[in-house]
């Protein structure tokens, strides 16, 4: 409309502005007739009035929300799947820790008691149960576990790999 305003006034041979005057009122009276336009001036003059309305803002946000109803019951869901797989994930860890330290715990018995039958061991396989008897120590420790009987039979490999050590005799 204002482009066609414009292309009256340029376009327009008229000496006299009465014309262009008559033509501009009745615009203005289109306008002002018009509630549709009514509506959508005072709802624009409104949003940038510094009161804190904000209809724009407000009818935006609940057809936002009418749109992304779906998404975000689907995205609840997917979180607390999420946190379901965090929890699963910690107790799957916790288990793990528990079977390694049960493990390094069960190879270190067996260790001491073929040790006891005085079977013999390379070095290697000292240098095995060596390391497992400080992972299992280390784990005992960062859990605050007790490890009982096992004390005594780590106490009894490295007292014996320490003579072995010093006689240096390895199978």
């Amino acid at each position: 409309m204002l482009l066609r305003i414009r292309t009256i006034a340029k376009t327009s041979k008229r000496e006299d502005g009465c014309d262009l005057i008559k033509e501009l009122l009745e615009y203005l009276d289109i306008i002002v007739s018009n509630p549709a336009i009514i509506l959508f001036g005072a709802i624009t003059l409104i949003e940038f009035t510094p009161i804190k309305v904000n209809p724009w803002g407000w009818l935006f946000s609940h057809i936002g929300n009418a749109l992304n109803a779906d998404v975000r019951k689907d995205l609840n869901i997917l979180k607390q799947e999420i946190e379901t797989i965090k929890t699963k994930q910690t107790e799957l860890k916790h288990e793990l820790e528990e079977d390694r330290a049960q493990n390094k715990r069960r190879h270190i018995l067996e260790f001491a008691n073929s040790c006891r039958r005085h079977e013999e061991h390379d070095h290697e396989e000292w240098n095995n149960v060596i390391a497992d008897i400080r992972d299992y120590e280390n784990l005992i420790e960062e859990k605050g576990l007790s490890n009982g009987v096992i004390e005594e039979n780590i106490k009894y490999l490295r007292e014996l790999y320490h003579d072995r050590n010093v006689k240096n005799d390895f199978l």
